[in-house]
Formats: structure tokens, sequence, C-alpha cells
């Protein structure tokens, strides 16, 4: 197997010069639709949805972009409006905002919001490009020395002891570099979210005092 390559951009950090604090919202669980926060939506309207549980909370969306972890997504009937969402160790935080916010769709030397979810997704993809490559530099040397058990038993010792050997150590190889190559990749994921829950509050911020 020959060494994948892929050219990432390096993940930057943002710098952000206030904090949000965020308001929660507690509802009742219906066994209609399993949506929770406001039912008139207006740019600035917050809400919450515990750990784990996104799906309970977000309404209907036309579009959805990123993840249940981080994402944005047009609500539906409201071609106007965008639902931007990240998520930290208390739980998914939404937020309403307009479709035409430039901290949402695209800022001077960019990080807006929507470019930070695709990098993000894009990161994702590598790091599953890693695992795969690591999965298959596992299991390719154990299936070459099975092969080579049902072709020539008779040489079974030397021959595959040898290319056992040989397939090992390439496969190793390949795992220790991507092994590697995906430890990167989780540093900067973790600079792409952090930007992100960064980017959510200054857009509350500049909501709330624009």
């Amino acid at each position: 197997m020959e060494p994948a390559t892929a050219t990432m951009r390096k993940a930057r950090p943002v710098r952000f010069s206030s904090h949000c604090v965020w308001r929660h919202y507690r509802s009742r669980r219906r066994h209609t639709a399993p949506t929770i926060g406001p039912l008139v939506w207006v740019p600035g309207k917050r809400f919450d949805c515990p750990v784990n549980i996104p799906e309970r909370c977000r309404p209907e969306l036309a579009s959805f972009y990123g993840d249940d972890r981080h994402g944005w997504g047009e609500l539906t009937g409201n071609p106007a409006l965008r639902l931007v969402w990240i998520t930290d160790e208390t739980g998914t935080h939404y937020l309403v905002v307009s479709a035409d916010d430039p901290q949402l769709t695209g800022l001077p030397g960019g990080d807006s919001f929507m470019e930070l979810v695709e990098l993000r997704i894009e990161e994702l993809r590598y790091q599953g490009d890693r695992d795969d490559e690591m999965f298959g530099s596992g299991a390719t040397p154990f299936a070459i020395v099975g092969g080579l058990l049902l072709l020539c038993p008779e040489t079974a010792g030397a021959t595959c002891v040898v290319a056992g050997i040989t397939a090992v150590g390439v496969g190793l190889g390949n795992i220790i570099r991507n092994a590697m190559l995906r430890s990167s990749s989780s540093d900067r994921l973790d600079q792409l979210e952090e930007n992100l829950r960064g980017r959510f509050q200054q857009i509350v911020l500049t909501i709330a005092a624009p």
C-alpha cells in the first residue's frame, strides 16, 4: 500500500474579546416531534440541549451542514434565518442568526462560522482516512501470511516467516506514520472546535450590541 498524502490547512487560533454566559431553558418531553426552544424565531434567540441528545432539541431544518456537535442550517419556513450550534462539556448550544450575518457567512481573512464548520468536517474526514489506512496496514500482513500458508504448505516454515516479517514491518511502519498524522490532526481539530466556540460567542455579542 502506497502512503497517502494530503495537504491539510493548519488551524489557526482565533482571539475573541469577551465571554458569553449561556441561558438555560427547560422543556417537557412531547410525544410528537421532540423539539425544544422558542416557537418564534428571531436573531439572537438561544436555547440549550443536554449532553448527547441534540436530536431532541434541534428544530426542523431545510438544510444541514456539519454534524450534531457543531454545525448550522436553514430554519424550515424561515429562509432569512439560520440556526447555528456548538457543543462543549455542558451540552449543545443553539443560536438563531440572520442569513447574511458576516460572522456566519464570511469575514476578511476567513474564519467565519461556516468556514470553520467546513474545515472541521474536512479534518474529521482526514482522520477517517488515517484510521482506514491503519486498519488496512494491520490486516494486510496477516492476509499475506494466510495466503502463503494455503498456497505453499510444504514450505510454510521458511517462506511464510520471511514474507510475514517483511509484510509486518511494512504494515507497522504505515501504522506508526498514520498514527502520528492522526495525532497532529486531533490537535488541529481541537483548535478548530475552540475557534468555533469563540466565533459562536462573538456572534452572540454582536447581536446583543451591534
